[in-house]
């Protein structure tokens, strides 16, 4: 929440939690976006592209991006 007021961000909200995998904020220059998630950073990534692509947007970029890898514990 921090980093999207920081960013500038005035609606800012929850959309997607993340738990052992990485999530990212896909956006278009229109104001859409998505929230992907997959088991790897490029996979997350390649799938919020492939999402607003396929939405007909052709400037698409990741806005945020991050992981939650598991920590082993001994």
């Amino acid at each position: 929440m921090s980093d999207c007021a920081a960013k500038g961000g005035t609606n800012c909200k929850i959309e997607i939690t993340y738990y052992n995998q990485c999530a990212v904020v896909v956006a278009a220059e229109d104001g859409s976006y998505n929230t992907p998630s997959n088991a790897t950073l490029d996979g997350a990534i390649a799938a919020g592209i492939k999402t607003c692509r396929d939405a007909g947007h052709s400037n698409c970029q990741v806005y945020y991006s991050a992981c939650s890898l598991p920590v082993r514990i001994q």
